[in-house]
């Protein structure tokens, strides 16, 4: 399943890490340090810094994940509820859009000071891997041409 922003869910139900790619190990966010360092050819200094942004991400999205998951419990919550009121699922449906941009602003922030500590050619192949990920294996919507599901047409007129 993918959480805010396209990223994949985790077993607990909240987003990406909010680090994002990078960190992690086996059952966690992201591919791990060892992967992205032999991918960008990353130098001991440069895996040093990439380790203390993503655990400093770690640190400060750990509230904001929480947030979000809260949030999406409430709305489902509001959501399903015998008798739902309209406006307290509507509150309930900005609240978690509210958490999940939050998300993904500290997800944005630590991906520009992990970009920021590569160079020109090791950012580029980043961009690449981040677009794999997010696109994931396999041909997507609309068949392997890639071009997606197609446009409703409209109301066609019976003869």
């Amino acid at each position: 399943a993918q959480g805010p922003g396209g990223g994949h869910m985790r077993h607990d139900g909240g987003p990406q890490g909010p680090g994002g790619p990078g960190f992690g190990h086996a059952g966690q966010a992201g591919p791990p340090i060892e992967m992205i360092a032999e991918r960008l050819g990353l130098s001991d200094d440069q895996k040093a810094e990439w380790k203390a942004i993503h655990e400093k991400a770690r640190e400060g999205g750990e509230p904001l994940m929480k947030a979000a998951g809260a949030s999406k419990e409430a709305f489902d919550k509001a959501l399903e509820a015998e008798n739902a009121d309209v406006a307290t699922v509507g509150q309930a449906a900005i609240a978690m859009k509210a958490a999940r941009s939050q998300v993904e602003a500290h997800h944005k922030a630590t991906m520009e000071a992990a970009k920021a500590i590569l160079t020109p050619e090791q950012a580029a192949k980043f961009g690449e891997m981040q677009k794999h990920m997010m696109r994931g294996p396999g041909p997507g919507p609309g068949g392997p041409s890639g071009q997606g599901m197609r446009k409703p047409q409209g109301p066609r007129e019976l003869k």
